[in-house]
């Protein structure tokens, strides 16, 4: 995988979204990795397997459970910090 900086990847954009047609380009900030340009072909393998493996668990995993959008609500709101009812 090719390694740029994020001012690389400011100053020469067009050139490295090129470059990720044919690799993974990762880019950096401070020496540390904060993201990875990829090609619209890889992205959207990537979607179809995560989709493939989502619903191949979900077979696997047992029988569904009723859609309970009262529940959804309440643990959205926990994780938010906010436990108040409506």
């Amino acid at each position: 995988m090719k390694v740029i900086t994020v001012t690389e990847a400011q100053n020469r954009f067009g050139n490295r979204l090129i470059d990720a047609q044919s690799e993974p380009t990762s880019i950096t900030l401070h020496g540390k990795e904060k993201g990875v340009l990829i090609s619209s072909t890889d992205y959207q393998k990537m979607k179809h397997q995560a989709i493939q493996s989502g619903t191949s668990k979900g077979f696997v995993s047992g029988e569904p459970t009723p859609f309970n959008m009262k529940n959804i609500k309440r643990k959205a709101k926990e994780k938010k910090g906010l436990n108040f009812e409506d």
